[in-house]
């Protein structure tokens, strides 16, 4: 059970680090990126308790 609440965890990193990736990629500018991490860092600050 454990095992698979952190494999969705790590799945959920991987999924971040290849959009931040693509973005860079794409060459979005740094204010998009800025806006992309707050977002994601207030998801996983709100759903990391209930994993």
């Amino acid at each position: 059970m454990a095992m698979g609440r952190n494999l969705k965890i790590y799945g959920g990193y991987l999924a971040i680090l290849v959009g931040i990736g693509v973005a860079v990629h794409w060459g979005l500018n740094s204010t998009a990126g800025i806006i992309l991490a707050i977002l994601v860092v207030a998801v996983y600050a709100v759903f990391w308790p209930r994993w």
